[in-house]
């Protein structure tokens, strides 16, 4: 049987073996207990140990399990469909990733062929959102999560798909869209460079004295620069209440990068 990839991480979490959780869902009758019951065990389980996120952990033992025994297949949720996730690392900020991805979705004829009805778009704190219908009742929905370094990932996810079949042509459609999003936003920054260092940004530099910066076509406020002072800034690239794109540390701000690996996960 192949190693089932979720279970190395719950045993890194949980510092509980794969084995040794067998035997305590063997213990508690896990084989004749639904899917909500089980996490309900394997939660209360979890909280005494004070592990962070027990309902996430509980959900993944839970899901392991029941691929294990065969109850459920990779990808596959409790209500039968198959679910795909495709996710990306990037240097953005959580508001500046999503702007630049609603940007591109309305302009990209491939992912507008996949929208039923306008997106939707909500956030928190935590994470920012976007939501549609497809034209065969599957939801979409891409997420911009922030990580503890400020910046943010990329996840796409693509539910309700009838089978594996099914699910395996979405995480193809989703892999190439993600690619061309982020070869769309590396093009974009290398536009940006161009035309500062031609000189139409205006005054000023990354780091030191304030200056003058452009705004998507041309016109600007003061942004701030990296590495502590102010500078050219792009205010059209920004998130919501930011003054530019020039993030402390960053190569040129927001756009300044999509560094990381691309991970495709299924379930």
């Amino acid at each position: 049987m192949a190693t089932n990839a979720r279970i190395k991480p719950i045993e890194t979490a949980t510092s509980r073996g794969w084995d040794d959780w067998l035997t305590f869902l063997a213990g508690i009758g896990a084989e004749d207990l639904c899917h909500r019951a089980i996490v309900a065990r394997v939660h209360k389980e979890l909280e005494a140990t004070g592990i962070d996120s027990p309902g996430w952990w509980a959900q993944s033992v839970t899901v392991a399990y029941e691929q294990y025994v065969g109850r459920r297949l990779p990808g596959q949720r409790p209500d039968g469909t198959f679910e795909v996730s495709v996710s990306r690392a990037t240097r953005l900020g959580m508001a500046a990733l999503m702007d630049a991805w609603t940007g591109f979705a309305a302009a990209d004829p491939h992912t507008a062929g996949l929208l039923a009805a306008p997106p939707r778009v909500s956030g928190t704190e935590r994470r920012i959102t976007w939501r549609v219908k497809t034209p065969d009742g599957t939801a979409i929905a891409v997420t911009s999560e922030p990580k503890p370094n400020g910046t943010a990932s990329l996840v796409a996810t693509h539910s309700g798909l009838p089978s594996p079949e099914s699910a395996a042509e979405a995480r193809q459609i989703w892999t190439d869209t993600v690619t061309r999003f982020l070869e769309s936003a590396a093009a974009r920054r290398a536009g940006t460079v161009r035309r500062v260092r031609d000189g139409q940004a205006g005054s000023g530099t990354a780091s030191g004295s304030s200056g003058t910066g452009v705004a998507g076509t041309g016109m600007a406020g003061t942004g701030s620069g990296g590495g502590g002072g102010s500078g050219s800034g792009l205010s059209g690239d920004s998130s919501p209440g930011s003054s530019g794109i020039g993030a402390p540390g960053s190569r040129g701000g927001y756009l300044s990068g999509f560094d990381g690996i691309l991970a495709i996960g299924i379930g």
